[in-house]
């Protein structure tokens, strides 16, 4: 008889598994397999039934279901259509319940959604299945665990690879065989154990929302003098940018040479995509070659775009604080204020709406727009003096700093759910009753 084996995790005290060749052989403790096509029903909407986009409604009481409205792993209902009741009435089939597991089979294919709750009654496009357990034996719960796991996205990655597949076909999908307990009890704690993660890692998005907005109401507040830190009474001034420093433009730096090398740099693209107000670290790499023919960075510089596809988001602001050698490439208007002026505080403010706003009326064009130098210096800027401005800067930077210690929690715990999947839903570790 083998020695049963225990271990303490972050998510209690779990039991290891017995070796490969009796993991699914034994009594109580025995795994089996199931099979889509043998142990559940496969539906969705029949040769779509004539359904088409002009039946869409806006509003109802008989919610629609498309790949779509698939958001982390359940369904966005706000973002969903309606139908009407004949439709909804026209296949009992795809009326949608409580337990449901939703799989894409156009678009996106091999996307998945459990139906945890449902606002009101709903039935499916014509590009989504609907799987549902017709064995006691196999819990719901646990099969929409398997196919938002690892497991069933490898049966995709193996289903589609070297071929242009557009549609996930019924014939395919009932292939899909995964190990379950024999036990539904255990079944059932491997689903309240991950469900619990879920639950962590849900309650961290609702904190890491409340944060954001907690700070944008501070960013309105502070970088506007409606609300002054305590000791501060002088008045603030508006000044054009082109008072405060001087200017320049970045140089060079293509893609393909910034994927190579070890020295940092910064894209326009990037301001757009990696930084938000000021740099905390670099995507992109250049060789010492190219950096002899591109600009180096100074700290205490703003970098705006100069190019964009919307006049929104055009000449969006990011200060560069850190002092490691790093360059800047083209398409980027480099400022440089005096030393009178916080950059970090200039990262935020800059960026602030009624800035943006003087921004977008000076930008040019239509599929590529552009905001030039000379426009970007006649921005007017409301200012404090030097000590409040790094005194609030201090504060949203610290709101930040909280907000990354949260995501990279967040993070954490969403890695730690992926190896929870990868050995609870294989019995490579076994939970204790």
């Amino acid at each position: 008889m083998k020695e049963t084996r225990f271990k303490e995790t972050e998510i209690g005290m779990v039991q290891l598994s017995q070796d490969e060749s009796t993991r699914f052989k034994g009594n109580d403790e025995s795994w089996t397999t199931a099979n889509i096509g043998l142990d559940s029903y496969v539906k969705a909407r029949i040769g779509w039934q004539g359904l088409t986009t002009s039946e869409y409604l806006q509003s109802g009481k008989y919610l629609l279901v498309g790949g779509i409205d698939f958001k982390n792993g359940g369904v966005d209902w706000k973002h969903c259509k309606y139908v009407s009741e004949w439709r909804f009435e026209q296949d009992i089939n795809i009326q949608l319940k409580v337990g449901d597991v939703l799989i894409s089979k156009d678009g996106t294919i091999g996307k998945v959604a459990f139906i945890d709750k449902l606002p009101q009654p709903a039935t499916l496009n014509s590009g989504v299945f609907v799987v549902r357990s017709k064995k006691e034996s196999l819990l719901q719960e646990y099969m929409a665990l398997v196919f938002l796991s690892p497991i069933f996205k490898g049966f995709m990655d193996e289903l589609v690879a070297g071929s242009t597949i557009q549609h996930l076909y019924q014939k395919d999908i009932v292939k899909f065989t995964f190990a379950i307990p024999s036990s539904v009890s255990e079944q059932r704690r491997i689903a309240s154990a991950l469900s619990d993660m879920d639950a962590l890692i849900a309650e961290l998005d609702k904190l890491i929302a409340k944060k954001r907005l907690i700070k944008q109401g501070a960013m309105q507040q502070l970088l506007t003098g409606k609300t002054r830190l305590k000791g501060f009474n002088e008045p603030w001034k508006v000044r054009k940018l082109k008072d405060l420093g001087y200017f320049s433009k970045g140089k060079g730096i293509s893609r393909q040479e910034s994927i190579s090398g070890d020295i940092p740099c910064i894209r326009y693209g990037e301001i757009y995509t990696t930084h938000n107000n000021y740099i905390k670290a670099f995507s992109s790499f250049i060789s010492k070659e190219v950096a002899k023919t591109s600009v180096r960075l100074v700290t205490g510089q703003v970098l705006f775009t100069c190019s964009g596809e919307t006049k929104e988001d055009i000449g969006k602001a990011v200060a560069f604080i850190g002092e490691e050698e790093a360059y800047v490439g083209g398409d980027i208007i480099i400022f440089t204020p005096n030393q009178e002026y916080s950059s970090l505080f200039l990262g935020f403010l800059l960026n602030m709406p009624y800035v943006n706003k003087q921004k977008s009326a000076s930008a040019q064009g239509d599929a590529v727009v552009h905001i030039s130098a000379s426009s970007i210096q006649e921005i007017q800027a409301f200012l404090p003096s030097l000590p409040e401005q790094r005194a609030i800067a201090t504060i949203l930077t610290d709101m930040d700093n909280e907000i990354t210690q949260l995501e990279q929690k967040k993070a954490k715990y969403e890695k730690l759910k992926q190896g929870m999947m990868q050995q609870l839903l294989t019995g490579r570790i076994r939970l204790i009753g």
